[in-house]
């Protein structure tokens, strides 16, 4: 007598839509597409916001991250070429994507738009946007067309949080480099100052994920926005008057003849470290107030 777990999974035979399941239920299987371009998809739980994603099932070849796609419009031929599906499972968060490689090289582009995670069996749910390009190619970005004016809102949040997370990780801290702060005194050389702390990068991170996760949750929390939205515009006014006076201080190095070599220095740390930072927190505060309407 076969065991009770050897029904088959549920599925959508869809080429693109959003479906919510159960991934705990059916040894967390749950079947997109049909005929040739299926893709049984096997999950398990990690934690609230993310799950892990397996290449286990017999007509998968292989699983990735689309690296640097905030929807799966942005999924183009370049970013498949270079996702790495050399390991066997992937964990996307709520708000990537991830690429699913079927035994007869069709690929299907999988977002979670909201991951539950509980203790009980039944509170493990998971909506899922997907998309499957039946043509054989990689080119997902016809699929932009396919989803409403309030998913072209979400796309763009999704990216300025992406724009801006990475901003913020490029800039040093006081705290991540110590020894930095001291450098070059005495040589022409300013010593290196920091705009923000290594607290305010962590709220500033710790608010971008707010903003990732409600932005596609399908009752998002205007007031859990409305906070990240705060912290972020916080320090990207940080950001700015820290800009602006180094600006002063630039313009009147440069006005003398001693000490040009120090405003010069001053002008190329603000233009390749902290612009790009303040005008993505920047563009991420504006791409919110959208969304909030």
């Amino acid at each position: 007598m076969p065991s009770l777990n050897s029904v088959e999974p549920p599925k959508d035979e869809r080429s693109f839509g959003e479906v919510t399941f159960n991934y705990a239920s059916h040894d967390g299987r749950f079947v997109i597409g049909a005929s040739r371009w299926a893709f049984e998809t096997h999950w398990s739980a990690n934690a609230s916001g993310s799950a892990h994603l397996y290449n286990d099932p017999p007509g998968i070849d292989g699983v990735a991250i689309a690296e640097g796609a905030a929807a799966i419009s942005q999924v183009t031929p370049d970013v498949v070429s270079a996702a790495d599906f050399t390991t066997r499972n992937r964990t996307p968060k709520v708000g990537q994507v991830a690429l699913l490689r079927n035994t007869v090289g069709f690929y299907a582009a999988l977002q979670p738009l909201e991951i539950k995670y509980s203790s009980a069996p039944s509170g493990n749910t998971m909506r899922l946007r997907f998309a499957i390009q039946t043509d054989h190619t990689t080119d997902f970005s016809p699929f932009a067309s396919t989803f409403d004016d309030r998913q072209a809102l979400v796309d763009q949040l999704l990216t300025a949080a992406a724009d801006a997370e990475r901003a913020l990780e490029a800039v040093p801290t006081e705290q991540r480099y110590p020894s930095a702060g001291a450098g070059g005194i005495g040589h022409n050389q300013p010593p290196a100052e920091f705009a923000i702390t290594e607290d305010d990068r962590a709220e500033t991170l710790a608010a971008i994920a707010v903003v990732r996760q409600e932005a596609v949750s399908a009752s998002p929390s205007t007031s859990r926005l409305r906070s990240a939205g705060h912290a972020i515009a916080r320090v990207a006014g940080k950001v700015a008057r820290w800009i602006a006076g180094k600006a002063d201080t630039a313009a009147e190095e440069l006005a003398k003849m001693v000490g040009k070599t120090a405003g010069i220095a001053v002008v190329g740390v603000v233009a390749n470290t902290w612009l790009p930072l303040q005008a993505n927190l920047t563009k991420l505060v504006a791409a919110l107030g959208k969304f909030l309407g």
